[in-house]
C-alpha cells in the first residue's frame, strides 16, 4: 500500500515537472533539435512507468543487500574462513555481470544513437508518417536490411566485450563451483568426526546458496534499477535547462580584434567551380566605421558569397579582403516544415545584438519574420552604433536602415548613396538617360544611314550620265569641269567615310529588360462576373494545431484578399483547410484553387520547366517563357530538367506552374521570400493584371500598400475582417 501510495506521487511529480518546464521553456527550437527532441519523446512516453521501476526494483535491491549481509554473517559466524572465500569470488564475478548488463542498457535501451538508429528502422514500417512512402517506393527491404545491418554492428561490439569478460566470469564461476566444493567437503568430514550436527549443517548449507542467490538478484536488480536512473538523470537534466535557448557564440561571431573597425576589398574576382563566367569581377571598395550598407541583386549575383567572403567562410576568390573588427553574422535561415524558420531567424538576430559586435552581417534576416518582429529589428538597428552589412530583399527595411546601396550585376559593384527608395529613383534617372543615349545613337545612325544611301544615288545618277550619249560639245563642257569618273569617285569615297562613321559608332548602352505578364481571359478565367466563388461560414474552425473563430467571409471573382498574422499563428493551417475544401462554408463549383506553398512537389524532375508548364497551361509559349524570366530564370534552365535545378529555382518554377495553371483562384503562401528585390515590382504587376482571384500571405508592406486588398486578420484566436488597404 505504502509502495503503491509512493509510486502514484512521484507519477504525478516527473509529468507535473515535466508540464511546468515545457510552459517555461522560451523557444520551440529546442524541438527541433533531433537528438533533444528525441530525449523528450523518451521523457513523456516513460513518465507513467519509470517510477514504478524506481520503487519496485530499489525495494528489491534494498531487500536482497540485507539478505546477502544476513546469509553472510550466519556463513561467518559457523566458518569465517568460508565466508571470506565467497566474498573474494562473488564480488568480482558480479561486478563483471553488471558491467555487461549496464552495457546492455546503455547501448540498446537508454536511447543512445545506436538504439535510435535500431528504433527507427524498426519504427518506420508501421509508422503512419512513414508508410505511404514506404509503400509507394518498396522500401521494406531497404530498412530490414539497414536494421539487420545496424543490429549486427551494434551487437557485434556487444559480443566482443562480452567474450573478454565471459572469461574473466568463468574463471570465478570455476572458483565458486570450487569453493562450494570444498565447503561440502568440509562438511562431510566433520560429520564424519562427529563435530557437527544435522541442524549446523543444514542452516550453514542453507545460508551458503542463499547468499549466493541474493548477490545474483542484486546483480539483476541495480542493473534494471540503472536503467531507470539513467531516465531519471535526463530528466534531472532536462529541469535544468536554461528556458531560453543558448547558440554557442561561434554560430554568429568571427573575431578579428582590431580597434579600426573596417571592411575592404582589394580586386576580388570569384568563379563557381568549372564555370567560365566570373560571379564577382574585380571588384574595389571599402566599408567604414559605423556605415549602412545593404546589398542588393538578382538571386545568383553573388550577395550571399560576398557575405560569406567578409567572415571567412569561402576563400576560393583571387584578390585580398581587409577584416578589421568583432564581426556578428546571422545566416538565412531556411523555413522548417513547421513553420518555425521565423523563432529561429529572431532568436539568432537576439543572440547577435547580445555580443555588441563592432560589424554586424545578416542575410534576409526578415525572410521569415511577420510584421511586428520587422518592426523590431528595424528599432534594433536604428539604435545599433556599429557598421551594418544587410543582404534582403525587403523594401520596407532598406528604405529605413541603409546609408549606401551596393548593386551587384553581372558581376560588378554599383555603388548607390541613400536608402532603396532613393536607390530606386537613382536608376530611373540612370534608365532615362540610356534611353536618351540610346534615341541619340538610333537618331545618328538614321542620319547617317540617310546621308548613305543619298550618295549612293546620287553615285548612280552620275554613273548613268556618263553612259547616255550626249553632244561632243557637252562632252567638252563636262570635261573642263570635271570628269564623271572623279565625280563618282569622290561620292563613292564620301559614301565610304560615312560607312566607316557608323560601324564605329560605339555600341548603345543596354537597358535591363522589365518583364510584365498580360494574361489572357480564356479557361475557368473567361466568366469574369463578380459572382462568389468561396464563402466560409461564421463559426469556430479546430484542427489538431489551431482553434480559430471565424466571421462570415465572403471571396467573389476578382478580388485581392490578404491574409496576415502573427508567425505561427494559424496562416499556413487556414490556407491548407480552403485549399482542401475542409472548412466550413460554400465553394462554387466553379472555382479552380491554384495553390503555392514552398513546401510543395508539383514538377516532374525529368521534365524541363517549360515543359511542366506547358503540358498544364492554358497560355501561350511566349506567356510562359516570359513569365519565368519574369522570376528570374534565364532561358539555359527553362530548357533542361528539373532534376538539374537547384531548390530554389525549382521553388520559382513550381511558383510559374501556380501562375499559369487554369485556375481562376489563386492561393499563395509566402510567395514573395524567393523573389528578388528587382522582381517584386513585377510580381505586383502579376497581381494586378490576373484577372481571377488571389488570398495572399506576404509580409511585403509595399506590396500590401501598392495594391488594393481586402485584408483578413488573425490576433488571437480570432479572425477579423479588415478595411481595405
Amino acid at each position: 500500500m505504502v509502495q503503491g501510495k509512493m509510486t502514484d506521487l512521484l507519477t504525478y511529480r516527473l509529468n507535473t515537472d515535466l508540464m511546468y518546464k515545457s510552459e517555461k521553456l522560451q523557444s520551440i527550437s529546442y524541438f527541433e533539435d533531433s537528438e533533444f527532441y528525441n530525449d523528450i519523446q523518451l521523457l513523456s512516453s516513460e513518465a507513467s512507468w519509470r517510477p514504478v521501476n524506481l520503487l519496485v526494483f530499489g525495494t528489491s535491491l534494498i531487500s536482497n543487500a540485507v539478505m546477502f549481509g544476513s546469509m553472510l554473517l550466519i556463513v561467518s559466524s559457523i566458518n569465517m574462513f568460508v565466508s571470506i572465500l565467497l566474498l573474494i569470488v562473488l564480488i568480482p564475478q558480479g561486478m563483471i555481470t553488471y558491467k555487461i548488463q549496464q552495457q546492455a542498457f546503455e547501448t540498446l535501451v537508454s536511447n543512445s544513437e545506436e538504439s535510435r538508429k535500431l528504433d527507427y528502422y524498426s519504427q518506420v514500417l508501421l509508422s503512419n508518417n512513414h508508410i505511404k512512402d514506404v509503400r509507394l517506393y518498396n522500401l521494406y527491404s531497404f530498412f530490414i536490411n539497414k536494421y539487420t545491418e545496424s543490429f549486427m554492428q551494434v551487437n557485434g561490439k556487444l559480443q566482443t566485450d562480452r567474450r573478454k569478460k565471459s572469461i574473466n566470469s568463468t574463471l570465478f564461476i570455476t572458483l565458486t563451483s570450487l569453493i562450494i566444493l570444498a565447503m561440502f567437503a568440509y562438511v562431510i568430514h566433520q560429520i564424519q568426526i562427529g563435530k557437527l550436527e544435522i541442524g549446523v549443517i543444514f542452516v550453514f548449507s542453507t545460508s551458503i546458496i542463499y547468499s549466493i542467490n541474493s548477490m545474483a538478484r542484486l546483480i539483476e536488480d541495480s542493473s534494471l534499477l540503472y536503467d531507470t536512473l539513467l531516465y531519471m538523470e535526463k530528466f534531472f537534466g532536462f529541469i535544468e535547462i536554461d528556458d531560453e535557448m543558448v547558440y554557442d557564440t561561434t554560430d554568429c561571431l568571427i573575431e578579428h580584434s582590431s580597434d579600426i573597425q573596417s571592411i575592404e576589398f582589394k580586386h576580388i574576382s570569384f568563379s563557381y567551380p568549372q564555370t567560365p563566367d566570373k560571379v564577382l569581377d574585380d571588384i574595389c571598395f571599402e566599408i567604414s566605421k559605423g556605415e549602412k550598407i545593404a546589398i542588393v541583386g538578382e538571386n545568383g549575383a553573388g550577395k550571399t558569397t560576398l557575405l560569406r567572403m567578409i567572415i571567412n567562410e569561402d576563400s576560393d576568390y583571387s584578390g585580398e579582403i581587409v577584416r578589421k573588427g568583432d564581426i556578428a553574422y546571422v545566416p538565412q535561415i531556411k523555413e522548417l516544415k513547421d513553420g518555425s524558420g521565423g523563432e529561429i531567424t529572431l532568436r539568432l538576430l537576439k543572440k547577435a545584438f547580445s555580443l555588441s559586435p563592432s560589424i554586424l552581417i545578416l542575410d534576409e534576416p526578415t525572410s521569415h519574420l511577420d510584421q511586428e518582429n520587422v518592426q523590431w529589428l528595424i528599432h534594433k538597428l536604428l539604435r545599433f552604433n556599429g557598421t551594418i552589412i544587410i543582404v534582403s530583399h525587403d523594401r520596407f527595411l532598406l528604405d529605413y536602415i541603409p546609408e549606401r546601396i551596393f548593386f551587384i550585376d553581372e558581376g560588378e559593384i554599383e555603388t548607390y548613396v541613400g536608402n532603396f527608395t532613393e536607390f530606386e529613383d537613382q536608376k530611373n534617372k540612370k534608365r532615362k538617360q540610356l534611353e536618351k543615349e540610346i534615341a541619340h545613337y538610333k537618331n545618328k545612325v538614321t542620319r547617317l544611314t540617310e546621308e548613305l544611301e543619298n550618295k549612293k544615288i546620287k553615285s548612280q545618277k552620275i554613273l548613268k550620265k556618263k553612259t547616255s550619249k550626249i553632244s561632243n560639245s557637252d562632252w567638252k563642257v563636262s570635261s573642263k569641269m570635271g570628269s564623271y569618273d572623279s565625280q563618282a569617285k569622290a561620292i563613292a569615297k564620301s559614301a565610304k567615310a560615312i560607312e566607316k562613321r557608323i560601324s564605329r559608332l560605339p555600341e548603345p548602352p543596354k537597358i535591363p529588360t522589365q518583364a510584365f505578364i498580360k494574361f489572357k481571359s480564356i479557361g475557368h478565367l473567361e466568366n469574369n462576373s463578380p459572382r462568389t466563388l468561396i464563402r466560409i461560414e461564421e463559426g469556430n474552425f479546430k484542427t489538431k494545431f489551431i482553434e480559430l473563430k471565424l466571421p462570415m467571409i465572403k471571396m467573389k471573382f476578382g478580388e485581392r484578399w490578404l491574409l496576415t498574422g502573427r508567425n505561427k499563428s494559424g496562416k499556413s493551417t487556414l490556407l491548407k483547410s480552403i485549399v482542401k475544401k475542409d472548412i466550413d462554408g460554400y465553394f462554387s463549383n466553379d472555382l479552380k484553387i491554384g495553390y503555392f506553398s514552398q513546401n510543395l512537389d508539383l514538377l516532374n524532375k525529368e521534365k524541363s520547366l517549360f515543359e511542366n508548364i506547358y503540358s498544364i497551361s492554358i497560355q501561350n509559349e511566349r506567356l510562359i517563357i516570359n513569365l519565368l524570366a519574369m522570376l528570374g530564370l534565364k532561358k539555359d534552365k527553362i530548357f533542361i530538367p528539373c532534376k538539374n535545378l537547384s531548390g530554389g529555382e525549382q521553388v520559382k518554377g513550381q511558383l510559374a506552374l501556380t501562375f499559369l495553371s487554369d485556375s481562376n483562384f489563386l492561393i499563395l503562401d509566402e510567395p514573395t521570400n524567393f523573389l528578388d528585390i528587382n522582381l517584386l515590382a513585377a510580381f505586383e504587376d502579376f497581381l494586378l493584371n490576373f484577372p481571377g482571384s488571389v488570398l495572399l500571405v506576404c509580409h511585403d508592406t509595399y506590396i500590401q500598400k501598392n495594391i488594393h486588398f481586402k485584408s483578413m486578420q488573425i490576433r488571437g484566436n480570432e479572425v477579423f475582417l479588415e478595411n481595405y488597404f
